[in-house]
């Protein structure tokens, strides 16, 4: 298996630029031998413009009315192409080359830019590098993020590989990668798209498995289109009139394909007005509607097995015939299929899934989620709905049970990897089941994955999954929650939701996680509320506040088993004296080492018109801001030290020397925003403003309690 870790770090920095002879190949497929021409638009100018010539790669300027290179003769005149969107040459190459036993398709995009002085040069950027090893493969694409006042190239892993047609200029690094085993195995679609790569290497794979299961010989009716409800994509047609009468103004005709209308109304020059973009029949906007994509499922059933098909298909509300002024268009509907999938399910639980062609993929096309800007609808063939609800083999997936929610027959991609969601479908926890199909595979912890008695899930009590539907939990609460559960197994997650509403669930994983015996959520519940009772210390603070002097305490290895440490009368006088301790014991190294992460950590700083960050040096810093603000920053000196936090101290611009209050980053994540005695951050002037202005160019997140 690739390791993308080891990919970043050992192969990226040895991929190096697209040779030069490529790039001098793009230039010279791009030149036409003509003379490029920029006229000097300045009125008096003796000069005519000035000129490139493409063929003896002269320049300067022109005489008024000479249109001739004067070093060649060359008078094949032409304007230049000084952007990318002017660009006359323009396309992708695909470079092939092999880094010990690694083959690597990077691919570029390419376009020709010329200048009347300098001629023309290529404009080149690398949007997608393909590894390949052993018939495995990783794919990465690039997108670009503004950081440091730099805007700045980052690679992802791509984990789904959708089909994007396009074809590709081939050039391999030398001729020994174009003769090695990879890339002849791919050789017939290398100039294709990386989506019909990873489909033959998928292939490769799975006839070396020697577990390809066989096809059915099984013949569907063409698909039904009439079944589909939803609203199609829809477009209008815009026409601008000059209003003589009022000069200025312009009279403006639309032609909805929503809604078959015609609708006009009068606009100054070219301001912009929201309401006017909308159909005032049925509030389509005069361009772009919200995109609609529809999946039919059919399905055909044997003793031995199910099969289903899924096509997905864009249906289109289009305008037809000759547009009048004044008169309702004729629309007209269609229909373009995209793809078409097979899922075929056995009696023993196996789960196959297959392309147009019949081979075996790993993943479907399936889209995963329902999004802003796009609609997914799924409609069954009447013969598939009775299938799904009656077939002995369609009642084990659980499949039948979501039919009445939002699902899609990615499903079946997720099942096949996690046998634990037909459980989780047949308790009807339908929105942790809507959670992980809208997750990749690869995304979802192996704990969860695994089957039978493995599977983390399975140790769940009956009263345990009612919580959780009960509460509809999410994916991510999920995961703290079974982590609480190593620590206390009988616990509800409706009593660990009500803890955790209060403050976080941070907060409470962080107490559980502290090992002191015998703790339990319940415990925890009736401690904070007792000190919201009587030391008037809402949830908010002291969840936090006893979990930092929980955290003390097993740092001054007391005694976690004396009830009267642990559950404290006074929580912020015990937490303070703790905090004392802790920041006795620091030594010369701790020190050491926290000025070594404040180096690291300066490019955190940042200047509000307000409000500024500051990221302290020294440790003396941190006990300063701990003993003017009341709080227990001071004894967060090792945890910066090593690294897993971040301390940030906001300060006022006109008294930058005064504490005013102190900020907590974890793993980017700004988590804490306390001033004096604890009290929330969020609550001083311009800290909300200032938080959300300085994450947002930082890239931090805000998820503070």
């Amino acid at each position: 298996m690739i390791g993308t870790k080891k990919l970043v770090n050992e192969y990226f920095p040895k991929l190096g630029e697209l040779p030069q002879k490529a790039i001098d190949a793009l230039l010279e497929v791009a030149n036409d031998g003509k003379l490029l021409y920029s006229p000097h638009l300045k009125s008096g100018s003796n000069n005519g413009g000035t000129y490139y010539c493409l063929k003896c790669k002269s320049t300067g300027e022109l005489p008024k009315g000479v249109f001739a290179c004067p070093n060649c003769g060359n008078n094949d005149v032409r304007a230049y192409s000084s952007r990318k969107y002017e660009s006359r040459k323009r396309g992708d190459i695909r470079f092939v080359q092999q880094i010990e036993d690694m083959i690597i398709l990077r691919d570029f995009n390419w376009c020709v830019i010329e200048n009347e002085v300098e001629g023309p040069h290529a404009d080149i950027s690398e949007y997608s590098r393909f590894f390949i090893k052993d018939n495995e493969y990783v794919v990465f694409e690039s997108s670009t993020s503004y950081r440091n006042r730099n805007y700045e190239t980052l690679w992802q892993r791509k984990k789904k590989n959708f089909g994007i047609h396009r074809s590709y200029a081939v050039i391999y690094e030398n001729s020994s990668v174009k003769e090695s085993t990879a890339v002849v195995g791919i050789s017939d679609v290398i100039e294709n798209s990386s989506y019909l790569i990873a489909q033959k290497l998928n292939l490769t794979n799975a006839i070396e498995r020697e577990d390809v299961m066989e096809f059915p010989d099984v013949e569907f009716p063409d698909c039904d289109y009439s079944i589909i409800e939803s609203m199609g994509i829809c477009n209008a047609i815009v026409k601008h009139t000059p209003i003589e009468e009022a000069e200025g103004f312009n009279k403006v005709h639309c032609w909805c394909s929503m809604c078959g209308k015609f609708y006009e109304y009068v606009k100054e020059g070219d301001s912009y007005n929201y309401s006017q973009n909308h159909c005032p029949h049925c509030g389509n906007l005069d361009y772009v509607s919200k995109k609609y994509f529809n999946i039919i499922i059919d399905a055909v059933e044997a003793e031995n097995y199910v099969l289903l098909k899924i096509c997905g298909v864009r249906k289109y509300n289009r305008l037809c015939g000759e547009l009048q002024i004044g008169i309702d268009p004729q629309t007209e509907i269609s229909f373009e299929p995209q793809y078409t999938e097979y899922v075929l399910l056995s009696p023993d639980g196996s789960i196959k899934m297959f392309d147009e062609q019949k081979n075996e993929i790993k993943k479907m096309y399936t889209p995963k989620d329902d999004s802003r800007w796009e609609k997914l609808s799924v409609y069954y063939t009447d013969k598939a709905n009775s299938i799904i609800k009656d077939n002995k083999i369609m009642k084990r997936t659980g499949y039948a049970e979501m039919l009445d929610v939002w699902h899609t027959p990615r499903y079946f991609e997720i099942l096949k990897g996690m046998p634990a969601l037909e459980i989780l479908s047949k308790m009807k926890v339908f929105t942790l089941v809507q959670d992980f199909l809208g997750m990749e595979l690869e995304d979802i912890p192996l704990y969860l994955r695994k089957g039978g008695k493995e599977c983390r899930l399975s140790t769940l009590t009956r009263p345990q999954i009612n919580s959780l539907r009960k509460s509809q939990v999410k994916f991510k609460s999920l995961i703290t929650y079974l982590r609480i559960l190593n620590k206390d197994p009988n616990v509800l997650y409706e009593d660990f939701l009500n803890i955790s509403n209060r403050s976080h669930e941070r907060h409470v994983a962080d107490i559980m996680n502290v090992g002191i015996p015998g703790m339990t959520v319940a415990k925890i519940t009736d401690y904070i509320t007792r000190v919201d009772d009587a030391q008037c210390c809402p949830p908010t603070e002291s969840m936090q506040l006893w979990s930092d002097y929980l955290r003390m305490l097993k740092t001054l290895e007391a005694d976690l088993t004396d009830n009267k440490l642990v559950f404290p009368n006074s929580l912020k006088r015990e937490h303070d004296k703790a905090s004392r301790k802790v920041m006795q014991i620091n030594n010369a190294k701790t020190v050491e080492k926290f000025a070594e992460k404040a180096a690291e950590n300066e490019w955190l700083q940042y200047n509000g018109k307000k409000l500024t960050a500051i990221i302290p040096k020294q440790v003396t810093e941190l006990y300063e801001e701990g003993r003017k603000l009341h709080h227990c920053v001071g004894s967060y000196v090792s945890y910066v030290a090593d690294g897993t936090i971040i301390i940030a101290l906001v300060r006022k611009n006109n008294a930058i020397n005064e504490p005013y209050c102190t900020v907590e980053i974890r793993d980017k994540k700004i988590v804490q925003v306390k001033g004096i005695s604890n009290v929330s951050g969020f609550n001083l002037s311009g800290v909300t403003g200032f938080i959300k202005e300085w994450s947002a160019a930082k890239g931090l997140k805000v998820d503070a309690a």
